[in-house]
């Protein structure tokens, strides 16, 4: 589909984890009609339930997010707008 609005969520996904559900329902809610684009803090395994199709997953090895690598995925992915799922930053 042409022109779907790119929406990234900087947050923990992939596992039991009260986020993780909420960033979870965000993407199924806006999956149909957005692209939708996950900066995933920690290294975790990504369980079958969070295993959705044509979700953008990209994994940063701890909690707190280098600005710079913040910066070059949201300029990577054109995103035009970023939800902050997360806490204490």
């Amino acid at each position: 589909m042409a022109n779907r609005k790119r929406i990234g969520f900087l947050s923990f996904y992939g596992w039991a984890r009260g986020q993780s559900y909420v960033t979870l329902a965000y993407a199924k809610m806006l999956m149909p009609e957005f692209d939708v684009y996950i900066l995933k803090q920690k290294m975790n395994p990504i369980e079958p339930e969070f295993n959705l199709e044509n979700l953008n997953i990209m994994e940063t090895p701890s909690y707190n997010v280098d600005p710079k690598v913040f910066e070059t995925w949201i300029k990577a992915n054109k995103l035009d707008a970023v939800v902050f799922n997360e806490y204490n930053q």
